[in-house]
C-alpha cells in the first residue's frame, strides 16, 4: 500500500472507501518520534501500512479546563481542576491505531510483542534485587494491581503495598505489617516543614562555596567516609532573612560546623569549653537570638570522647528545681570559679568528709560559717575549732607562767638562785590564768565532730 493521502476531507474518504478493510482495522506501529509540544507521535506501519506524522498520543485520562461554561472557566483560570493521566512513548515502542469513520487516526494503546521477556530478565537479575518487575523485584502482581516505571528509573507500585521509588530512594505504605509501617529508605533525606524549618538525615550534605555551588557535595567525615547526621533547623519566616531566621539548631551524629562546611571540632567552635578535647561533635543544640538567628544564647555540646560543656555568656539565670529528687554525683574531681557570692543553703544538715585535706580559705571565715554546727568528721558537731595562732601564742604564755609558779612551789633547787624572780613570776601567775580564760571565747571558731 502506498503513503496515505492527509491533505484533505474528500480525499480520505475516497481512499477510505478504496481501503475499506485497511480502515476498518486495528495496526500494529512503531513510534518513531514523539513531538511532545503537540501531543503527537509519528509512527510507522508493521503490517503493510505507510508512515503517519501526527498522530494523538494516547492518554489514560485529560481533563482540559471547561471553556463552554464561562463561569466554571473563570474559577479554574490557574488549570487547578485540569487532570491527566499521560505516558510519552519512547521510540521503538508499539502502539495500536485505529481509525474514525472520516478516516482520522487515533492511538489506541500499547502492543506487548514479549510480555514474557520481561519475567525473564527479572528472574535473571534476582542477585541484584530483579529489575523492578515481577517476584524477583518483590512485586507480587495480582488482578486489580498497578505498576508503572518511566524510562528514567522511577516507579509506582499499587498491589499489596504501595511504594514510590526513584532509583535507591523509595517510600514504602506497607499495610501488612503490624503497626501499619511507612518506610523511607534513601541516602540523604532532606525534608522541609513549617514556614521556613528543615531537617536533614543520612549522608551530610552542604553547598561547599555558597553563592558558586548549585549543587550539594557530601560533606567528608572522620572514617573516610561521607558525614553521618540527623540535624534539625528550627526557624521562623523573616521578610528580611532569605531561608528564614534560626531558632534551634539540634544535631546528632558527625555533627557539621555550618560555618567552615566540615566536621565540628570542639576546640575551634567553641574554645572556651576547653574540657571537650575530642576530635569532633556527636552532639549539638543551640538557641540563637530573636533578632537575628545567629548569636549563640546557650549551647550544648558533646564531643565525640563524651565530655560535655554548656555554654551561655549572654544568659543571666541557670537553676535547677527538683524538690523531690535525691541527687547522687560521683565524678573525679570538681572545680567551680565564683565570680560574686556562692550561697548554700541546707533545710536540716551538711556533710563534707575529706579523706585527706579539707581546706577553707577567707578573710573572714567565721562569716562565712558562723557558729553552725558544722559536720567534719563522722558524728554529730559537738566541739569547737580553736583559731590556732592566738591560742598559741596565748597557751605558750600561760605555760611559761605555769612552769616558774610550780617551781617556786616544789622548791626546784635549780630554782632558789633566782627566787625573787621566782616569786615575782609566780605573783603574776593568776593575772596570766585570768586572761587566758577570758580569751578562750574568742579563740573558738566553730564546731565540729569529734573523730
Amino acid at each position: 500500500m502506498g503513503r496515505i493521502n492527509a491533505s484533505g476531507k474528500s480525499s480520505i474518504l475516497d481512499e477510505r472507501r478504496l481501503n475499506k478493510a485497511f480502515y476498518s482495522s486495528i495496526h500494529r506501529c512503531k513510534v518513531n518520534d514523539v513531538n511532545f509540544s503537540n501531543g503527537t507521535m509519528a509512527v510507522e506501519f508493521l503490517d503493510g501500512g505507510s508512515y503517519l506524522p501526527n498522530v494523538p498520543l494516547p492518554l489514560m485520562g485529560f481533563s482540559f479546563p471547561p471553556k463552554g461554561d464561562p463561569e466554571s472557566a473563570a474559577k479554574d483560570q490557574n488549570f487547578r481542576k485540569t487532570a491527566w493521566g499521560v505516558y510519552y512513548p519512547q521510540e521503538g515502542d508499539i502502539t495500536l491505531i485505529g481509525f474514525d469513520a472520516l478516516g482520522a487516526p487515533y492511538s489506541l494503546g500499547y502492543y506487548s510483542f514479549d510480555f514474557g521477556a520481561m519475567d525473564r530478565a527479572d528472574e535473571a537479575n534476582e542477585d541484584r534485587g530483579g529489575i523492578g518487575w515481577g517476584n524477583a523485584s518483590g512485586k507480587r502482581l495480582k488482578p486489580g494491581d498497578w505498576h508503572f516505571k518511566s524510562g528514567r528509573n522511577c516507579f509506582l507500585y499499587l498491589g499489596d503495598r504501595a511504594r514510590i521509588a526513584s532509583g535507591p530512594h523509595s517510600i514504602t505504605l506497607d499495610k501488612n505489617t503490624t503497626n501499619s509501617e511507612i518506610s523511607i529508605q534513601t541516602d540523604h533525606l532532606h525534608t522541609w516543614y513549617g514556614n521556613a524549618s528543615e531537617k536533614r538525615e543520612g549522608t551530610a550534605r552542604r553547598l561547599l562555596v555558597p553563592g558558586v555551588d548549585s549543587i550539594e557535595s557530601p560533606v567528608d567525615g572522620l572514617f573516610g567516609t561521607p558525614a553521618q547526621e540527623c540535624t534539625n533547623y528550627v526557624k521562623r519566616s523573616s521578610l528580611t532573612a532569605v531561608g528564614g531566621l534560626l531558632m534551634v539548631h539540634d544535631s546528632l551524629g558527625e555533627v557539621v560546623d555550618d560555618d567552615t562546611k566540615q566536621v565540628m571540632v570542639p576546640s575551634v567552635a567553641y574554645p572556651e569549653l576547653t574540657s571537650l578535647v575530642g576530635t569532633s561533635v556527636r552532639a549539638y543544640r543551640a538557641i540563637k537570638d530573636d533578632a537575628t538567628g545567629v548569636i549563640d544564647l546557650y549551647t550544648e555540646v558533646v564531643d565525640n570522647l563524651g565530655n560535655r560543656g554548656f555554654s551561655a555568656k549572654t544568659a543571666t539565670g541557670f537553676q535547677w528545681f527538683t524538690p523531690l529528687a535525691m541527687w547522687d554525683i560521683a565524678n573525679l574531681s570538681t572545680s567551680w570559679t565564683v565570680t560574686s557570692t556562692f550561697d548554700l543553703t541546707v533545710g536540716v544538715s551538711a556533710s563534707i568528709s575529706a579523706a585527706a585535706n579539707l581546706k577553707l580559705e577567707g578573710k573572714v571565715l567565721a562569716s562565712l560559717v558562723s557558729d553552725v554546727a558544722v559536720r567534719l568528721g563522722s558524728e554529730g558537731a559537738t566541739e569547737f575549732l580553736l583559731k590556732g595562732t592566738s591560742f598559741v601564742s596565748q597557751l605558750s604564755t600561760f605555760l611559761t607562767g605555769l612552769g616558774l609558779f610550780v617551781g617556786a612551789i616544789q622548791g626546784d633547787t635549780g630554782l632558789k638562785a633566782v627566787a625573787p624572780a621566782t616569786v615575782a613570776a609566780a605573783g603574776t601567775f593568776v593575772p596570766i590564768l585570768t586572761a587566758f580564760g577570758l580569751s578562750l571565747s574568742s579563740m573558738l571558731s566553730v564546731k565540729v565532730a569529734t573523730q
